[in-house]
């Protein structure tokens, strides 16, 4: 182990990367600016965080490689996971719903990251444009 490190070696988050990281809070800050400024409760930082949790697990997911864990089950999970956090913002007040589009934005935070092995930033919008 050396005494001195590189600047290079202390930022290095292998297998996430900065360029990846700052696009997911980009994506995620345009998502929950407009909530945020209609004072809904899902805004920047919670759809920010969603983007960013999703990308991390799909990343690391994608580079684990044994065969005790399965890429498409923590996949699976954070689905789960995401899921739990949409149904938990929808409230019943007097037999009627709420929060369902803060519900629906926090499910639709979750597939705006996607892993394509190509280079450079791998992080894209899911749209038939990328």
């Amino acid at each position: 182990m050396p005494d001195v490190y590189t600047f290079a070696e202390l930022i290095n988050i292998d297998p996430l990367s900065w360029p990846e990281i700052l696009v997911c809070l980009a994506c995620g800050t345009i998502v929950g600016l407009e909530r945020q400024l209609r004072g809904k409760p899902v805004g920047i930082r919670t759809s920010s965080l969603i983007v960013l949790g999703t990308y991390a697990f799909v990343a690391l997911a994608q580079s684990l490689n044994n065969d005790m864990t399965g890429q498409s089950r923590i996949i699976g999970q954070v689905v789960t996971g995401v899921g739990f956090l949409g149904a938990g913002v929808m409230l019943s007040k007097d037999g009627v719903v709420l929060g369902v589009t803060s519900a629906a934005t926090i499910g639709h935070s979750r597939p705006l990251v996607s892993q394509w092995p190509s280079p450079g930033i791998s992080p894209r919008l899911n749209s038939p444009l990328w």
